[in-house]
């Protein structure tokens, strides 16, 4: 089996022998002309950390995606790709984050995606999909910038932990003068 990790840059490292299908968990910029950026990230439930939105968690999260300096986030579309299953009523929460040392810093842990918008029922058949925008996300949606240098985004489970399921996030963006 391989090894896969994220530096301190935010690159993701594989060497050795990977399985099918496992670049597709890769953070990659989907769109890359004209204002709106994107990019796709997939989060597997069961390998996210538990938190909850006012003390956050810093450390070392799994599948999360670098996003550049002075982006603005416009929507956040959440596609269920594994039905998600729980050990009671969870919410995924989705934030921003700096890397020191590689290792994750909180910033803010619902600034896109918060409890309110992210309830376990939400993800419960296959090809869902939830648009959260400026009218229904966290309180950094299409609102302000990120951050003066680039940011890490990251899921977190609230209130209980996921068993299953597997989500594919696609993020909007604009970048702001710096």
């Amino acid at each position: 089996m391989g090894t896969k990790f994220v530096n301190q840059d935010g690159l993701t490292i594989r060497f050795g022998t990977r399985v099918q299908g496992d670049d597709r968990d890769v953070p990659s910029q989907t769109s890359t002309g004209g204002l709106v950026q994107q990019l796709t990230f997939r989060v597997d439930l069961a390998d996210i950390n538990a938190t909850d939105a006012a003390s956050g968690s810093d450390g070392e999260f799994v599948n999360s995606a670098l996003i550049p300096a002075n982006a603005t986030v416009q929507a956040v579309s959440v596609i269920t790709e594994i039905v998600a299953a729980s050990t009671g009523a969870a919410d995924v929460i989705l934030g921003h984050y700096t890397l020191s040392a590689g290792v994750l810093v909180l910033v803010d842990a619902d600034s896109l995606l918060d409890a309110g918008s992210s309830a376990l029922a939400d993800f419960s058949a296959v090809g869902e999909t939830m648009v959260i925008d400026k009218a229904t996300g966290g309180a950094a949606l299409g609102k302000t910038t990120l951050g003066s240098s680039p940011t890490v985004l990251a899921c977190a489970s609230l209130t209980e932990v996921y068993t299953a399921g597997r989500l594919k996030f696609i993020v909007d963006y604009v970048l702001q003068d710096g």
